[in-house]
């Protein structure tokens, strides 16, 4: 359904939902298609690359397990979310309104 979210704002959303709780890459995708009821789905040819990029800016680390790749968040993940508390705010308010 079309694209949500710019790159830049997608990869808040995203961080934000592995500061919640470290993810595999397929949780991600599942858990933005359950924020939006099914509305919006993104590809794993959209959240990989991003998650490789977010790695590299450190924001982001990840381990093997059970054949998965884990990632949880770093803290200079964690400070880059909280420099963007207020757009992630309204990222999350405008998901929100998509699903509703």
């Amino acid at each position: 359904g079309g694209r949500m979210f710019d790159s830049g704002a997608l990869r808040l959303v995203v961080l934000g939902l592995i500061a919640e709780q470290p993810r595999h890459g397929y949780d991600i995708i599942r858990a933005l298609k359950d924020r939006f009821q099914g509305a919006y789905s993104p590809s794993p040819g959209s959240i990989y690359p991003m998650l490789q990029m977010l790695q590299d800016a450190g924001f982001v680390t990840s381990r093997e397990e059970g054949g998965k790749r884990l990632i949880s968040i770093t803290e200079a993940g964690l400070d880059y979310l909280a420099e963007n508390a207020a757009e992630l705010a309204k990222l999350r308010e405008r998901m929100e309104q998509a699903s509703a």
